[in-house]
């Protein structure tokens, strides 16, 4: 019996390699949408110290995560995420934030939201991209991590000499 779990944790590890950009894409979608509600509850919080007006906000709150996935998918934010550089995320969460903040504002616009404070809906898409650089940066490091304890990531052998191996 003993010998049969190092097999099943080998298989594990390999599914997981195998697998890591997907896992990594499911992940990262998981962050963002929690912290995207997230930055609307400290935007309030911040604005009126309380989250009396949080059910004011809901319809808001649903627009934003409704066009969030649909901008998100469309603009291939999630598309092989693991192995884009720091500065090719950043480009594309700058978009991604911009493109949702004048949504949101239109969508203000057109149901007549006069009433919304635009503190919030402003602090809130400034907070979430900050929050999304930390959190992003943090999922790098555990990626980091797994490469460097050879959990995921593959194999590479490059022939050649110096000169050539390292161009």
């Amino acid at each position: 019996m003993d010998a049969r779990q190092p097999e099943k944790f080998d298989r594990k590890k390999e599914f997981v390699k195998r697998n890591w950009g997907l896992i990594y894409s499911v992940i990262s979608l998981f962050f963002d949408v929690l912290l995207l509600n997230a930055s609307l509850v400290i935007s309030l919080l911040l604005r009126f110290n309380n989250l009396e007006n949080f059910e004011y906000y809901t319809k808001a709150l649903v627009f934003v995560n409704i066009m969030f996935m649909f901008l998100s998918l469309g603009l291939g934010v999630y598309r092989s995420r693991y192995n884009l550089s720091s500065e090719n995320l950043r480009y594309s969460y700058k978009r991604l934030v911009i493109l949702l903040a004048v949504l949101t504002m239109a969508f203000l616009y057109i149901i007549r939201g006069q009433d919304y404070s635009r503190a919030v809906i402003f602090t809130m898409f400034f907070i979430l991209y900050v929050l999304w650089e930390f959190a992003h940066g943090m999922l790098r490091k555990l990626q980091n991590v797994l490469t460097g304890k050879r959990i995921i990531g593959f194999n590479t052998l490059i022939f050649g000499t110096d000169e050539w191996t390292y161009k």
